[in-house]
């Protein structure tokens, strides 16, 4: 389970500083951005927590109980 957390953690989190980094190129005061940097990254990594964690604890039942029904229909 905390593999599943921390790899989900790393995806998602990178995916947020990717976007952060491409407003930061494409605006005209890049130093505007940087001052709220840190205060993003925080509110995203406890947003995604929850997120993440809820994931990480029921997909793999979601998954196997709907690849089960895929089983018993044909």
């Amino acid at each position: 389970m905390t593999e599943k957390f921390v790899l989900g953690m790393r995806i998602l989190l990178l995916g947020y500083e990717h976007a952060l980094r491409s407003l930061r190129e494409k605006s005209d005061d890049p130093a505007g951005l940087g001052e709220f940097a840190d205060d993003f990254r925080r509110m995203a990594a406890r947003g995604a927590a929850s997120t993440v964690l809820a994931l990480a604890e029921n997909l793999p039942r979601i998954v196997d109980s709907s690849s089960l029904a895929a089983e018993d229909a044909e």
